[in-house]
């Protein structure tokens, strides 16, 4: 029994095997480059560097945030995203107010004016992504929409997925490193 070959798959099934794979590095190897481009573009023209426009459209998407909440979700230390929030609050971009819940803790919220000049910087993208959709029929753009929200969503669950799997072998290797560590040191 364990010694027997899967299945054999129909030749048409090969296939679409190939293709699928085809399109998945297609749509990697198009998409990621322009979007990487598109938000390196953005923070220069906002003078920010991308760490800092990572922080900030998160906050945009949902905030206020503490420090730690924050760092998670754009997968940076605590240390590296207290100093990004701090050179953002030294700007204006954001504030930080005591966390009700955590007397300790600090929440970070978008300024109003920065919540505009993010809404504001990808007005031309949004403007030509509408001229293109105006040029589809309804059916093609529903079709693209659902595409295009199944790629992200796999997209996306697989950078948490990596992010998460990054911040659990860090959990461990610190955990060993402070096994090593005699009491005495610590």
């Amino acid at each position: 029994m364990a010694d027997e070959l899967p299945p054999r798959m129909p030749p048409w099934g090969a296939e679409l095997v190939a293709e699928n794979a085809e399109f998945a590095s297609s749509v990697l190897d198009r998409l990621v480059p322009a979007v990487v481009q598109m938000f390196r573009a953005d923070a220069a023209r906002l003078g920010l560097d991308p760490t800092e426009l990572a922080i900030l459209e998160v906050l945009r998407a949902v905030d206020p945030l503490s420090i730690s909440a924050l760092a998670g979700r754009v997968s940076l230390s605590h240390a590296a995203t207290a100093r990004a929030v701090g050179r953002l609050e030294d700007r204006d971009h954001v504030a930080r107010n005591h966390d009700p819940h955590d007397g300790r803790g600090w929440l970070v919220f978008l300024s109003p004016d920065t919540r505009a000049l993010l809404q504001n910087a990808r007005a031309r993208v949004r403007h030509d992504l509408a001229v293109v959709a105006g040029d589809m029929a309804p059916e093609r753009r529903v079709a693209m929409l659902r595409a295009l929200v199944q790629v992200t969503d796999r997209v996306m669950r697989s950078a948490r997925d990596q992010a998460e799997q990054r911040w659990q072998e860090n959990r461990y290797r610190r955990w060993q490193e402070r096994q090593r560590t005699p009491h005495a040191e610590r």
